[in-house]
């Protein structure tokens, strides 16, 4: 009855687990894709590199010279650059090594033809014989991070639905898509590019029906109509293009005919990359809940179900183990008794002849001397197998301490011919460990130099003579950190505790780390113990290499124009400071910033008036914030400032003021031009309106364009939809 009770509460457990799975396979699918980083990594190339990217940004510096400033393609570069060291991060293939390489060559080939085309090289020419000039092969380049899509979407199981729409529409309207279709027809003219920049339109039109059926608030649909229309009028300037072309226009006669705004479907765009971001981390969570109670399910069936099932088996185990020695003994005891009553038995010769019964008594005797020499037999045998058995057992020691001699006296045969060997050959290693780029170096312990090679004195800067004067590794250390190798202080404290540090780190086996001197050089340092106590040191020049990391890290995380962080540092810090912020308990803002007038001073004043501009900008930004505060550049006049140790909202709206009425002060350029220009911005606060970088930043350009939508010149505080309240700061009314 028991059991069966148990097999029914087992079944009920794995049928609530089964169900548990079903539940939330649909939130994994979707969630899927933040657990393989590739698909995200593709679909960021695209971004940065299609609609409103790199190409985009590059194809219109050609047919526009005069009217777009180049800074666009430099910022984007660095967030590619900074996409493709992520994907280096990852166990690629070959192939995928492959076309990251062409993508970095060609994205090298756009930069320099940038600079070239911002420099007045082509000043005067037609944008089609500009085109042809350079040497930039941006098939060459659609084809490459289309192989890294096919790859990702092997290697994904979450590649449909909406993030897989999304990734679809990225690639039919920017890279290889209808916009670089449309603007490479214009620069050559092939009738074919216009055919592709049409089929491109019609699958975007058709994907975006398709996301319509997703969208699930008003934001997105108001995002997905921006697209739809902008993309719409695409197919007007399509047949505007092919007529011109037809009639002999030039390439900038028609695209300043066909000239559209894309602003505002970029931006709508990349609202809907934020929803889809929520819907993802919604759907984590979804997931992670129904792993939490999967696992409390399993628990239960442990403690409820398996255990006691476990404990009945077990019990009966160890009853039938404990049991068997009482049995043995018992039938031992039985037989015994009945070979000792049979010996016993009296027999009755009554019935017999007198001369046979009188028999009886000298039977009885033979009987129990019988008895008694088989008990003595049996006992003279287990004490003969017992001594053979212990013959066995010194017979194999010793044949054991015989083959350990002759081992012995092997080793010792081998080490000697070795140490003769060594002798001999120690003038031949000495030549090739001097012959190595690398230094060498090895010490007993921290006492005596026991030996170092060539390229020793030259890596560390000591002469030869100092380090053959019986010089031990703690003068050596004592010696570099004299030189300020380790930082100021007492030379001797110093290295007894880097020595201490060194001790302590070889514990652990093998250290390897790099040491910047203070002449620039940077060393990378391999350090090993023996079992002897032999400490091995080698190094290796590594100081260009170092540089070339740093210059690509800066490059990655910095905006070229400004040296403020970009969106990559940005999501970096933000991570790790609201997961401070978290542990503190403190309130942290967010605040997204937008030029308000810029266009117009950059159009009228030329793109190095404005570039001037940006810079002042970042400049008073950075006055204004606090040092814990962090002031990041994320678009052409966008910047984004994370607030931390606020004790409210109150203290960022406050910051907000403030900011506005300095950014209010005119700026003078350097041919002594005074312009202005003003901004808006919009506040989401940690933790109140989430605990996520990414869905802050969401709320945080809900918030901007509310601004804008009030008047511009304003700071917006982010409410939440139940409220349906915005509290707005203008400039202006706080002035005064």
């Amino acid at each position: 009855m028991r059991m069966s009770i148990l097999a029914i509460m087992l079944s009920a457990g794995l049928f609530g687990m089964l169900f548990i799975l079903d539940r939330t396979k649909e939130q994994w699918d979707r969630a899927g894709v933040l657990h393989d980083p590739r698909p995200l990594i593709v679909s960021r190339l695209r971004h940065h590199l299609g609609y409103g990217g790199v190409v985009h940004n590059f194809l219109n510096s050609i047919l526009r010279p005069d009217a777009e400033r180049q800074e666009d393609t430099a910022i984007d570069l660095g967030a590619v650059r900074g996409t493709l060291l992520y994907y280096d991060s990852l166990d690629v293939s070959p192939m995928e090594r492959s076309s990251r390489i062409i993508i970095a060559e060609e994205l090298d080939r756009i930069y320099v033809a940038a600079r070239r085309i911002e420099s007045g090289e082509f000043k005067g020419q037609a944008p089609e014989d500009v085109f042809r000039s350079l040497d930039v092969d941006l098939d060459a380049l659609a084809a490459a991070v289309d192989t890294l899509a096919k790859i990702s979407a092997g290697t994904s199981t979450a590649s449909s639905g909406y993030h897989g729409l999304l990734s679809d529409f990225e690639a039919a309207i920017g890279l290889n898509g209808m916009i670089q279709n449309l603007k490479l027809f214009l620069l050559t003219g092939d009738t074919q590019l216009l055919d592709d920049a049409e089929t491109c339109l019609d699958q975007a039109l058709t994907i975006l029906g398709a996301l319509r059926q997703h969208a699930t608030s008003v934001a997105e649909a108001e995002a997905l109509f921006v697209i739809h229309d902008t993309i719409s009028t695409y197919r007007h300037a399509i047949r505007v293009a092919g007529d011109m072309t037809r009639d002999g226009a030039s390439a900038a006669e028609i695209d300043a005919v066909i000239r559209i705004n894309d602003v505002p479907a970029i931006s709508a765009y990349a609202t809907l990359l934020g929803f889809e971001k929520l819907r993802l981390m919604e759907s984590t969570a979804t997931v992670a809940s129904g792993f939490k109670q999967l696992e409390w399910t399993m628990i239960g069936l442990v403690l409820f179900v398996l255990l006691p099932m476990i404990t009945e088996f077990g019990s009966f185990c160890l009853s039938l183990i404990t049991g068997l020695p009482d049995w043995e003994r018992k039938l031992s005891d039985a037989a015994s008794d009945l070979a000792h009553e049979e010996l016993h038995k009296v027999h009755d010769f009554s019935s017999l002849p007198s001369e046979f019964a009188n028999l009886e008594t000298p039977f009885g005797l033979i009987r129990n001397t019988i008895w008694h020499r088989r008990e003595t037999a049996l006992q003279d045998q287990v004490q003969v197998a017992a001594v053979t058995s212990e013959n066995e057992r010194f017979h194999s020691e010793l044949e054991a301490l015989r083959i350990e001699q002759d081992m012995t006296r092997e080793r010792a045969r081998t080490a000697h011919q070795r140490a003769v060997e060594a002798v001999n050959d120690g003038k031949t290693l000495s030549s090739v460990m001097d012959s190595l780029s690398h230094g060498i170096l090895a010490s007993r312990g921290i006492g005596e130099i026991v030996f170092w090679n060539s390229g020793v004195p030259e890596l560390i800067g000591v002469s030869p003579e100092w380090l053959s004067g019986g010089r031990t590794l703690r003068d050596l250390i004592i010696y570099l950190a004299s030189r300020g190798e380790y930082g100021q202080g007492d030379p001797v404290v110093i290295a007894d505790a880097a020595l201490d540090r060194l001790e302590e780190r070889l514990g652990a086996g093998v250290v390897s780390s790099d040491h910047k001197f203070a002449n620039g050089r940077v060393l990378a340092l391999e350090m090993s113990k023996s079992t002897s106590g032999l400490i091995v040191f080698s190094a290796a020049d590594v100081t260009e290499h170092h540089e070339q990391v740093e210059a690509m890290q800066q490059q990655a995380t910095s905006d070229p124009l400004t040296g403020l962080p970009n969106r990559v540092a940005l999501d970096e810090f933000t991570t790790a400071m609201l997961k401070h912020s978290e542990r503190s308990g403190e309130v942290a803002a967010i605040m997204a910033i937008d030029l308000d007038g810029f266009k117009p001073i950059n159009d009228t004043h030329g793109h190095h008036a404005g570039d001037e501009l940006l810079r002042e900008i970042a400049t008073r930004m950075q006055e204004e914030a606090r040092e814990t505060d962090f002031v990041a550049r994320v678009g052409g006049d966008e910047f984004i400032i994370v607030l931390l140790h606020l004790e409210d909202g109150n203290g960022a709206l406050r910051f907000g003021q403030r900011l506005l009425r300095a950014i209010e002060m005119p700026v003078t350029l350097e041919d002594g031009t005074e312009v202005h220009v003003s901004a808006s911005a919009g506040i989401s606060l940690f933790p109140y309106h989430g605990r996520e970088a990414q869905p802050l930043c969401v709320l945080a350009d809900m918030a901007l364009y509310e601004a804008k939508g009030k008047g511009r010149n304003a700071v917006v505080m982010y409410e939440l939809p139940e409220t349906q309240a915005v509290n707005v700061l203008t400039a202006a009314s706080s002035a005064s």
